[in-house]
C-alpha cells in the first residue's frame, strides 16, 4: 500500500476535549515509519513549539485516504468498526501509560504525551488519533552506540559509563513497568533515548520511545508477535511461548551486546547479536576494542561481569535472570568497576560531578600514553621486591592488600620478574571477597600447576613460586585493628612481610591500609587521578596509574633495551629495521621484552651484581666476566629465564598445546586461543647433552629419530618437547615436498633474480646441495647450513650486479626457503 503524506497544517483535537480546541499541527518531516501501524512526523503545533507527532496508519486497512483537514479517515464504511477497533488497541498502552505517569515514578522515564483525534469542522471526531510529545533536545542510544562503533578507541572509559548508566537507567524503567504487571515486547537501541543539556548527554535517565508495544501480561493475544529482529527472544519467535519479563530481560541483554562488542566479526555483523554467539561471550567481551582501548575498560572483575549479564541475559529462560531486579544489581557492580577513583572519592564527599568529567582531552592519543602497567613497572624497577630483604634469607614475601584491577596487575608483575635464583617468591594476597581469587584464577588456567596456591604443591621444591589467598575486610577507621591482623598473617612459622602493596580501590582507603602496612614493611600503594596524596606520608610509596611516562628518560631507556633484546631473539643478520619494529611492536613481543629487561635487574641481584643505570656498561663486563667462570651459574640464570618466560605466559592466561600433532606443519604458539608448545617446565641441566643424544660433537641422528621411552623419560620436559615434536615432524613430513622444494618455483625464483652475478650463483648452488645432503640424512652437514646460507646472502647484499629491488626479493625468499626447509 502506498502512501501518502501530509503537508501544510493537520487541524486535531485533543481526545478528551473534542470540538471545543482545533489546534494546527504544522508538519515539517516524516521521520520514520514505527513498525506497521504509525508514522513520525516533526511538527510544529501552534504556541508550543516543535515536536513529535506520530499518526495511527495501520497497514492492514486498504481503504485510508485524507480528508480536505488532511487527516487520514476510513474511506469504506464496511471497514469502520475494524479502524475503530485496532484504533482503540492502538490507543490502549498510552491511555494506560499515561495514568501510570500520574501514579508512579513512570514519569521520570516516559517523556510527557498528548493523544490527538483528527475531527470535522463542527468538533466530532473524525479520522485517525495521534500522539503527540513535546520534542527536547534528543540523542538516541544507537546513535551513541554509532558512534562508540566508529571509534571504539576515543574516550572509552567515558563512553562505556554512559553506556552502563544507559542500561542501568533502562532497566529501572523496565522495573517499573513489570511491576504494573505490564511488558515492553520492542526494546532496541533505537527505542530509547537522552536528553542533552548543552553538550552533555544525560545517560543518567532515559527517554522511553515507541511505547504502543507496552501491553498487559494478561492481555496479550495468542500467536500475536512484537518485537524486531536481533533483539525478539527466541522463545518468543519460534512461537513456543508467551512473551513475559524475561522477553524484556534477553532484549536488554542483546542492547547491552550491540553497545559493547565491536570487534571485526561484529562489525560484519552490524554488531547485532546471534544465538551462534552465545558460547564465545567471553572471548568477544575479551576482545572487544571498546573494552581493550584503555586500562580503566578492561578491570578483570568488570570483564567477567559484563560476561555474566550477557551470559544469563541471552541464554535461555530456564537460566535467565529471573527479574529485573537482579540484572540492576549487575549492572550497578559493573559501574562500581569503570567510575574512576577520583570521581568516586568526590562522590563520596558529595561533591557533584558529570559524565564529561571521564571525557580525555585528547581521546585516543592520549588514552595510549597512559599506562598503569608502565607506571608499576617503573616502580618495581627502582624500588625492586627484595631492597629490604636480609640477603640470607630464602624467601622474598610480598604482601599484596586488594585483587582488583591494579591488584592483580602488580601480582603478574610481581610473579615474573621475580624469578630468581635464591629467592622463593611467596604473595599473600588480602581482599574482601572470595571472587577475587576466583577471578585471578580463572583467566589464568594453568598458573596453579606452576604456583602453590594456598598451600597446593607444597611437596614440589621446584614450583615458582605460593600465593596465598584471604578474605578479610581491613577496617577503613581502626589502624591498630588492621595492623593486628595483619601480624597475624605471620604467625605459624610464615616470615615477616619485605615489602606490601595496597590497590583497594579507592584513593582514601589505599593510603590508609598503606599507612597500617607501613608499619611492619615497606609500604607502596595505588593513588589515581591528578591529585597528589597528603605530604604527611612521604615514607609511603604512591604509584601513579594516570601519570604519563612515555615522555620521561626510564620509558626510553626500557623500550631501548627491550628493543635489543628482540634484535637478539630474532638473530637476522641481513636484518630489516622497520620490519623488525613493526614485529616488536606487536603485544606477543613487546610484552616478553619489556618483562625480560625488568628481570634481568632481579637476576644480576642473585648473582651479587647491582645494576645501575649511570653505570651499565660496567655491569655488564662484570657479568660477563663472572659467567665465563662459572658455567652452573649461568646454567641456572638460563633456567630461570625460562620461568620467567613461562610465568608472563601464565599471567596473560596461555595454556600448554598438549597435542604436538597441531603443531606439524610449525606453528608452536597460537596467539588467538593464547597456547603455547613450551609452557612445561625445565631444570638447569642440559639433558640433551647427556651420552647417546650426542655423537661425535654433533647431534646424534638415531637417538632424535628413534628414542625408547626411557630415554625420553630421562629428559627434562622443555628438552622432551623437543624432541617430541621432532618426531613429529618426523611422521608427518612429505620428502617429495622437500624435493619440490629444492627444486620448485622458489628456489628457480631465486636463481632468476641473481644470474647476473656467477658468484651468488655459485653460492646458491652449494647451499642447495648442503640441503640436499641433509634431507638425504647426512647429520655433519647441518653444521655447515647456517654458514653456507650467511655466506649466500652476504653476497647477494653486497652484489653491485643485481638489482636492490631483487636483492630484496633473494632475501625474502631465502628466509622463506630456509623456514619450509625445517
Amino acid at each position: 500500500m502506498s502512501r501518502s503524506f501530509p503537508r501544510g497544517a493537520i487541524l486535531l483535537c485533543a481526545e478528551n476535549d473534542p470540538g471545543k480546541q482545533r489546534l494546527a499541527f504544522q508538519i515539517m518531516k516524516k521521520l520514520s515509519i514505527s513498525g506497521n501501524d504509525a508514522v513520525c512526523f516533526t511538527a510544529k503545533r501552534d504556541g508550543c513549539g516543535c515536536g513529535v507527532l506520530k499518526e495511527f496508519y495501520p497497514l492492514g486497512l486498504h481503504t485510508l485516504r485524507r480528508n480536505a483537514e488532511g487527516q487520514l479517515a476510513c474511506a469504506d464504511p464496511a471497514e469502520a468498526e475494524r479502524f475503530a477497533k485496532l484504533t482503540a488497541e492502538f490507543l490502549a498502552p498510552y491511555q494506560m501509560l499515561r495514568e501510570m505517569r500520574r501514579e508512579s515514578d513512570l514519569a521520570t522515564f516516559i517523556p510527557p504525551f498528548e493523544i490527538y483525534r483528527g475531527c470535522d469542522t463542527s468538533g466530532e471526531p473524525a479520522g485517525t488519533v495521534y500522539i503527540w510529545s513535546p520534542e527536547p533536545a534528543l540523542e538516541t542510544f544507537d546513535q551513541l552506540c554509532a558512534e562508540i562503533h566508529a571509534h571504539p578507541d576515543t574516550a572509552p572509559e567515558y563512553n562505556l559509563v554512559r553506556v552502563l548508566y544507559s542500561i542501568e537507567s533502562l532497566v529501572k524503567c523496565i522495573c517499573i513497568l513489570h511491576s504494573a504487571g505490564l511488558i515492553h515486547r520492542d526494546i532496541k537501541p533505537s527505542n530509547f533515548g537522552f536528553v542533552k543539556r548543552g553538550n552533555e548527554l544525560l545517560t543518567q535517565s532515559i527517554s522511553l520511545f515507541d511505547v504502543d508495544t507496552i501491553c498487559s501480561v494478561y492481555s496479550m493475544k495468542d500467536g500475536e508477535i512484537r518485537g524486531s529482529e536481533g533483539y525478539l527472544e527466541p522463545e518468543v519467535r519460534s512461537g513456543r511461548k508467551k512473551p513475559n519479563n524475561q522477553s524484556d530481560i534477553y532484549a536488554i541483554g542483546a542492547t547491552l551486546f550491540y553497545a559493547i562488542i565491536v570487534t571485526e566479526r561484529t562489525r560484519r555483523m552490524q554488531f547485532h547479536y546471534d544465538r551462534s554467539l552465545y558460547p564465545e561471550l567471553r572471548a568477544l567481551v575479551d576482545a572487544s576494542e571498546l573494552l581493550t582501548a584503555s586500562d580503566a575498560t578492561s578491570h578483570p572483575h568488570l570483564r567477567s561481569l559484563l560476561t555474566r549479564i550477557l551470559q544469563k541475559s541471552l541464554c535461555p529462560r530456564a537460566n535467565r535472570y529471573a527479574s529485573c531486579e537482579e540484572l540492576l544489581q549487575d549492572v550497578q557492580q559493573a559501574l562500581y568497576y569503570i567510575v574512576p577513583a577520583e570521581l568516586a572519592e568526590r562522590g563520596n564527599a558529595g561533591v557533584q560531578w558529570v559524565l564529561t568529567d571521564l571525557k580525555k582531552p585528547a581521546a585516543s592519543e592520549q588514552a595510549q600514553e597512559k599506562s598503569a602497567t608502565l607506571a608499576m613497572q617503573q616502580h618495581l624497577y627502582e624500588y625492586p621486591l627484595y631492597m629490604d630483604a636480609p640477603a640470607e634469607k630464602q624467601t622474598l614475601d610480598l604482601l599484596l592488600i586488594g585483587c582488583g584491577k591494579y591488584g592483580q596487575l602488580f601480582l603478574d608483575l610481581a610473579l615474573q620478574i621475580a624469578q630468581m635464583p635464591g629467592k622463593r617468591l611467596r604473595v599473600t594476597v588480602v581482599s574482601a571477597s572470595a571472587e577475587d581469587k576466583a577471578s585471578y584464577l580463572s583467566d589464568r588456567p594453568e598458573l596453579s600447576k606452576f604456583f602453590g596456591i594456598d598451600g597446593a604443591l607444597q611437596e614440589d621444591a621446584e614450583r615458582y613460586g605460593d600465593i596465598r589467598f584471604v578474605v578479610h575486610t581491613l577496617s577503613e577507621e581502626d589502624a591498630e585493628a588492621n595492623r593486628r591482623f595483619l601480624l597475624s598473617l605471620t604467625e605459624n612459622g610464615a616470615a615477616s612481610f619485605d615489602c606490601a602493596f595496597t590497590a583497594a580501590g579507592r584513593n582514601t582507603r589505599n593510603l590508609f591500609f598503606a599507612g597500617t602496612a607501613g608499619t611492619l614493611c615497606r609500604s607502596s600503594f595505588v593513588w589515581e587521578g591528578k591529585s597528589q596524596p597528603p605530604e604527611n606520608n612521604r615514607a609511603l610509596l604512591p604509584v601513579f596509574p594516570d601519570e604519563n611516562l612515555r615522555g620521561k628518560p626510564f620509558f626510553a631507556a626500557l623500550e631501548r633495551m627491550a628493543f635489543n633484546v628482540h634484535l637478539i631473539w630474532n638473530k637476522n643478520l641481513g636484518i630489516d629495521f622497520d620490519a623488525v619494529r613493526k614485529e616488536f611492536k606487536k603485544p606477543y613481543n613487546h610484552n616478553s621484552c619489556v618483562s625480560f629487561v625488568l628481570a634481568v635487574k632481579y637476576k644480576l641481584h642473585s648473582i651479587g651484581l647491582e645494576l645501575h643505570a649511570d653505570t651499565p656498561g660496567d655491569t655488564a663486563e662484570a657479568f660477563l666476566s663472572y659467567i665465563s667462570g662459572h658455567r652452573a651459574q649461568r646454567d641456572l640464570l638460563v633456567y630461570y629465564e625460562h620461568r620467567r618466560w613461562v610465568t608472563e605466559k601464565l599471567c596473560l592466561g596461555y595454556t600448554a598445546i598438549t597435542d604436538l600433532n597441531e603443531c606439524a606443519g610449525g606453528m608452536t604458539k597460537d596467539e588467538k586461543r593464547r597456547r603455547h608448545i613450551c609452557i612445561v617446565r625445565s631444570t638447569p641441566q642440559h639433558t640433551l647433552a647427556m651420552p647417546g643424544w650426542r655423537k661425535d660433537g654433533f647431534v646424534n641422528k638415531q637417538r632424535w629419530d628413534h628414542p625408547s621411552d626411557q630415554e625420553l623419560a630421562a629428559l627434562d620436559p622443555l628438552d622432551r618437547v623437543s624432541v617430541e615434536l621432532h618426531l613429529v615432524h618426523l611422521r608427518q613430513a612429505k620428502p617429495e615436498m622437500i624435493n619440490s622444494l629444492l627444486s620448485g618455483e622458489i628456489a628457480a625464483a631465486i636463481s632468476n633474480h641473481i644470474e647476473p652475478d656467477p658468484g651468488c650463483a655459485a653460492a646458491f648452488q652449494e647451499l642447495i646441495t648442503c640441503m640436499e645432503s641433509i634431507r638425504l640424512g647426512d647429520s655433519e652437514q647441518c653444521q655447515r647450513y647456517e654458514g653456507l646460507r650467511q655466506t649466500f646472502q652476504s653476497q647477494v647484499r653486497e652484489s653491485e650486479r643485481i638489482p636492490e629491488r631483487d636483492r630484496k626479493s633473494v632475501r625474502r625468499l631465502t628466509d622463506s626457503m630456509s623456514e619450509k626447509f625445517y
